[in-house]
């Protein structure tokens, strides 16, 4: 287990276990407001205790959740608008130094992403998916990144308003492998519509769709929010077919719920375990599990490392009961889930549900499950002017650096991308990035996946330039991803400070990386370390070099240019447009860009005319000349490290027909005898 546990039958031994806390090597100080005053637990006059210093751990899950729904990527255009607003996202978690994306993929029992087993959501249903997979391509640029990919998925919910069965069964008549194209598996609530998760086809169905997922696409996790049953459901029709045991409706309703999740993950396991891969299975759900009126219960654990607890001393809405009906603990305790994230959206003052109190609870939960924590935090509260977050400016960083002293928390995910933006310089948020998360990070470990441990980085090409220094390396088989470690001494690559760049693995035969004049002295020796990183995100054996003698050349091109293309077809004499999309760069800084032309590809002329920027693509308009012989055209990108040329495409004239053609030629034999006569 992860938190390795030992159970000895006697109590006064396990309570001197349970004495031993992370804590004990943290210095630490009472919590206070911004008025000085100190903060207490809940209901009693204990105070808070928070580290005097922020300590970042070496490796950690940084997230944040980014939905379409809420207004974070806006809906599809264009591949290029989309694919812009999709690295923009990118661009900005990176900035941040975050490392694991949670991505919206099933809202409304839709999907954005290609199936036949669900309506495409509006908000892409303009991509052509033969054409074009954008997540595909998208997953790929999250990998290239040294991220994670999460696929956030919506079991249950088709709306947030009642709909008669019938309509909704009318409205799936194209989808007949999806339950809701039959009543008897849809169910009304107080203000929602969803899928029955009393009904095995529906649970299924759940599966299916989460498999199809992680066999179509290269995601690290499927996650699921807390929407599982809804208010005011009235399935009493459904417990009559199926409740033979005669349990409670509480009781049988959170029984269904658990037979989903232990069906997926025994699904996900076997497919695993099949195709070496290490897709986790996460759940986020509400931050109360359940409210314990007894402010003074000692936790203690049973043979199995299982927390004996009847909840946090909270009074808030506890997803146990109504109306979520999730044991989430049961599947923790059980650990058919690989990480959980709870939605500890709330400030350290909140009178019945406070920060610490409920992170303290938590973190002696999963102490010794092979289930990893992570703590949803509520960035949004600001923007929706919540007393007990704005009443301390620097509440998103004494989050985190609270959440820094539990040895069971491995990370943060912040709700949501878009209020993650519009708080980029509010003062708290702005301590987190600027003095705690200053280093990228690798991706938490994972516990409760088999191991894999990655093969040793091989030989290390390093060569210096102008701006920095590059490193080139051979991918590793079984490695996702590589961390980068540099130092002016002895490189530790257990210090999270010395981490200085992580990356994933390229679709290219070599990975280059550039450590740049933004961030070292060139004139200076450093010394590296490359650690490769497999899917459990466990940390191969490091590969050390260092600066001293570096090579004068690298083995691949720094950059990948991509070939140009045309609008439309080629007239002789008349405008036409060549396109070409930024290129990939490998090393060094961002290319410029040239265009030439060449009537024999040996003797290549530039063009004048002026390159346009748009988003991530590039344009020029250009007279072609009178003359029905094919031009060539290639694009010449080019930085400190030198020139890198796509291939050449051929334009050919297009003659529709023979009127065309003679009256052609007859401007091309009266242009040459124009030229001719004034020459």
């Amino acid at each position: 287990m992860k938190k390795t546990f030992t159970f000895i039958l006697t109590f006064f031994i396990m309570l001197f276990t349970l004495s031993i806390n992370a804590t004990d090597s943290i210095e630490l100080t009472e919590l206070r407001r911004s008025n000085g005053s100190i903060i207490n637990y809940r209901g009693s006059n204990e105070p808070v205790l928070i580290p005097t210093e922020y300590i970042a751990k070496e490796q950690e899950f940084r997230g944040v959740w980014v939905s379409q729904l809420v207004g974070d990527v806006p809906s599809y255009t264009t591949e290029t608008q989309f694919k812009n607003a999709l690295l923009n996202v990118l661009d900005n978690m990176e900035a941040h130094n975050l490392n694991t994306i949670i991505y919206h993929l099933r809202i409304m029992n839709d999907a954005l992403y290609d199936t036949d087993l669900s309506p495409i959501a509006s908000y892409v249903n303009r991509i052509d998916f033969e054409e074009w997979d954008y997540l595909t391509w998208f997953i790929d640029e999250v990998h290239s990144r040294g991220m994670e990919f999460h696929a956030w998925l919506n079991p249950y919910r088709i709306a947030n308003s009642v709909i008669a069965p019938e309509t909704v069964a009318k409205n799936y008549a194209a989808y007949p492998k999806n339950p809701a194209s039959n009543p008897e598996n849809i169910l009304n609530g107080s203000g929602g519509t969803i899928l029955n998760p009393g009904e095995p086809a529906v649970r299924k169905f759940v599966v299916d769709v989460s498999m199809e997922i992680i066999e179509k696409y290269d995601v690290d996790a499927i996650h699921f929010d807390d929407y599982f049953y809804i208010s005011g459901a009235n399935d009493a029709h459904t417990r009559a077919k199926y409740n033979t045991e005669g349990l409670s409706t509480e009781d049988w309703r959170r029984k269904q719920v658990d037979l989903f999740i232990k069906d997926l993950s025994d699904e996900m396991t076997r497919f695993n375990n099949a195709n070496n891969r290490q897709v986790q299975l996460g759940i986020s759900p509400s931050g109360i599990w359940r409210n314990n009126p007894n402010p003074n219960e000692e936790i203690t654990y049973n043979e199995n490392g299982d927390a004996i607890t009847n909840g946090s001393y909270t009074s808030g809405f506890a997803h146990y009961g109504n109306y979520l009906y999730s044991d989430t603990k049961k599947w923790i305790d059980e650990e058919w889930i690989d990480y959980i994230i709870p939605q500890v959206y709330w400030g350290f003052t909140q009178p019945v549900a406070p920060f610490a109190d409920i992170v303290d609870w938590w973190a002696q939960v999963v102490r010794y499950k092979d289930v990893n924590l992570y703590i949803g935090m509520g960035l949004y509260m600001i923007d929706g002017g919540d007393s007990y977050w704005n009443s301390d400016p620097m509440q998103a960083a004494k989050q985190v650096l609270y959440t820094s002293k539990h040895e069971e928390v491995d990370g943060i995910t912040i709700y949501s991308y878009k209020h993650l933006n519009i708080n980029r310089n509010q003062s708290g948020f702005r301590k987190l990035i600027d003095e705690y998360w200053t280093n990228p990070a690798i991706p938490a470990k994972l516990d409760k996946i088999t191991e894999v441990i990655p093969n040793k980085v091989g030989d290390v090409n390093l060569v210096k330039t102008e701006q920095g220094f590059v490193l080139e390396f051979e991918p590793v088989k079984n490695a996702k991803r590589y961390a980068i470690y540099r130092n002016t001494g002895e490189v530790d690559i257990t210090d999270p400070n010395q981490l200085v760049k992580v990356i994933g693995n390229s679709t290219l035969f070599d990975l280059v990386i550039a450590d740049d004049s933004d961030n070292i002295d060139v004139n200076r020796d450093y010394n590296y370390a490359v650690v490769s990183i497999s899917g459990t995100n466990t940390k191969g054996e490091a590969k050390y070099l260092d600066t001293k003698n570096p090579s004068d050349r690298l083995n691949v091109d720094f950059a990948v240019i991509n070939d140009p293309y045309f609008s439309s077809n080629v007239i002789p004499g008349e405008r036409f447009t060549v396109y070409f999309n930024e290129g990939i760069v490998l090393a060094g800084g961002e290319l410029s860009y040239e265009l030439y032309y060449s009537y024999n590809q040996k003797d290549w002329y530039l063009s004048e005319e002026r390159i346009t920027r748009s988003g991530t693509s590039y344009y020029t308009r250009i007279d072609y000349p009178l003359t029905i012989k094919p031009l060539y055209f290639k694009v010449v990108g080019k930085n400190e490290l030198g020139l890198i040329e796509s291939d050449s495409l051929m334009a050919t004239p297009s003659i529709n027909d023979m009127p065309s053609y003679f009256n052609l030629i007859d401007t091309i034999i009266k242009d040459k005898f124009a030229k001719i006569i004034s020459g």
